[in-house]
């Protein structure tokens, strides 16, 4: 009876032996596969969430999870002690490192952004999309370039576009796409003013807000305006020096030259332009009487050439056939013009003169070539002597 006690309790302690070892067993598997919060250590003992990283992935219990701080950028939490701030928000030191801020609101640039190469600035989306822009090169406009002054017509432009951008000569608008250019003049004009304000009588150009229209139908530009010769003293002095000055050059006129003012309509009346040019002056001789007359407030450039300009015929009235063409006719009193206008210091008119298409301009030029090639005597000889070029 006894023996059979003993075999049963050692039975006994052998299945409590076994059922330990089961159970330690059972523990340390269990062990090992529990999930441990990365950031209090503890295992995790129900949910728990996820994050993945640059060094792989996060667990996070849910204690942790919803009493830390988590990084503006990426999300994550954030154990206690390891967080930055940049711009008021929370930042990992991860993020920190390549964080921006915008240039315009100065948040912390969380999604998408925009960045200028020209001026190395970040911007956030909202901020870029409402910056005020250059009128020209559609460019925001941030940090001092927001204090440049607008232009006269309220556009404003970067500082790129302000030192390079033309102003309209007519308008003063700024000029940010199409303008018009004329040969032999630096000024621009923009397309309203090409194709509204006409253009001036005087200089050709488009006249431009601040025209003047005369009594006689002639539209002058507010820069002819500026030098128009307008008192009668002051055409009488230029009209002196110009006559002196050509007699000391060896043009000396004998007969006594009437100088008269008058308007588009009289001068239209005493000539019949068989070219059609733009008719500033003209010379009269009536039975032994020599007359100049020339259009009234015209710039004092063109009032020098053109009183040098009937002078030089009233020297061929002395000195030269009745009969010369038209080419060598006008193309000397061109000549002769051309003379004041160098003394003058007028290049701009002079270069005019050298580049005109018509028979002034043809004539003028042949007689210069003569006068570099074989000398001012031969070719004032020739001009004594010939009708017309050979």
């Amino acid at each position: 009876m006894s023996k059979c006690r003993s075999n049963l309790f050692l039975r006994s302690l052998f299945a409590i032996r076994l059922f330990l070892l089961f159970f330690g067993l059972l523990f340390l598997a269990v062990s090992a596969y529990a999930v441990t919060c990365d950031l209090c250590g503890e295992n995790i003992r129900g949910q728990y969430r996820v994050y993945q990283t640059q060094r792989g992935q996060m667990n996070c219990c849910m204690a942790c999870d919803l009493s830390s701080d988590h990084c503006a950028l990426c999300r994550l939490p954030l154990a206690s002690g390891v967080s930055r701030r940049i711009a008021g928000e929370i930042v990992c030191p991860q993020c920190a490192r390549n964080a921006s801020t915008c240039a315009e609101c100065g948040c912390l640039i969380q999604n998408k952004y925009f960045t200028l190469s020209e001026t190395n600035q970040t911007f956030c989306a909202s901020c870029f999309s409402h910056l005020q822009r250059c009128a020209r090169c559609n460019k925001p406009l941030s940090g001092e370039q927001k204090n440049l002054p607008p232009q006269k017509d309220g556009t404003r432009l970067c500082r790129q576009c302000l030192d390079s951008v033309a102003h309209c000569a007519g308008c003063g608008k700024t000029i940010l796409s199409t303008f018009y250019r004329y040969e032999l003049s630096e000024l621009v004009f923009c397309p309203d003013c090409q194709a509204r304000t006409g253009k001036c009588y005087s200089c050709g150009l488009p006249v431009g807000n601040e025209g003047l229209d005369l009594v006689d139908g002639r539209k002058i530009c507010a820069r002819c305006q500026d030098t128009a010769v307008v008192r009668q003293e002051q055409l009488e002095r230029i009209w002196k020096w110009v006559k002196t000055y050509l007699s000391r050059s060896g043009f000396k006129v004998k007969h006594d030259i009437a100088l008269q003012e008058v308007d588009r309509n009289r001068l239209r009346q005493l000539v019949q332009s068989p070219t059609g040019a733009r008719e500033l002056g003209a010379f009269e001789l009536d039975n032994d009487t020599y007359t100049v007359y020339i259009l009234y407030a015209l710039p004092e450039s063109l009032v020098y050439e053109t009183l040098a300009h009937e002078y030089g015929h009233a020297w061929q009235a002395e000195n030269c056939p009745r009969n010369q063409d038209l080419i060598l006719c006008e193309g000397f009193a061109e000549w002769v013009a051309s003379l004041v206008l160098k003394a003058m210091g007028y290049e701009s008119v002079l270069e005019r003169i050298e580049k005109r298409p018509d028979d002034y301009g043809e004539g003028y030029r042949k007689l210069k070539q003569m006068e570099q090639t074989r000398g001012r005597a031969y070719m004032l000889e020739f001009v004594r002597n010939n009708t017309r070029f050979e």
